[in-house]
């Protein structure tokens, strides 16, 4: 799965007048996780404010198939200043052990 501009807007809740560019994308398969990691900056021309973002998504291939999925805002810097992970949850709980 790609990890949008439009995606990191809503999930991190962006005002329409900041513009998103990609940075860079790291995608590898290990140990059965598909792992992708997104590097993006968010630029308000009127304030002259620059936000660097990192968006992750994690995504097992076998059973149980868990997810989860997060970003991170870092100041100039370089600390993290807000963060927002997510994970997968099972729609019901009939499975067998």
């Amino acid at each position: 799965m790609k990890i949008s501009a439009e995606q990191l807007r809503q999930m991190a809740e962006i005002d329409r007048d900041w513009r998103i560019q990609v940075l860079n994308t790291h995608r590898e398969v290990r140990n059965g996780t598909r792992y992708q990691v997104t590097w993006f900056t968010a630029i308000n021309d009127t304030s002259k404010e620059c936000r660097r973002y990192r968006v992750w998504l994690n995504e097992g291939l076998s059973p149980p198939y868990r997810k989860q999925h997060g970003w991170e805002l870092f100041d100039r810097s370089g600390d993290v200043c807000d963060r927002e992970i997510r994970y997968s949850k099972r729609d019901d709980n009939d499975y067998l052990h």
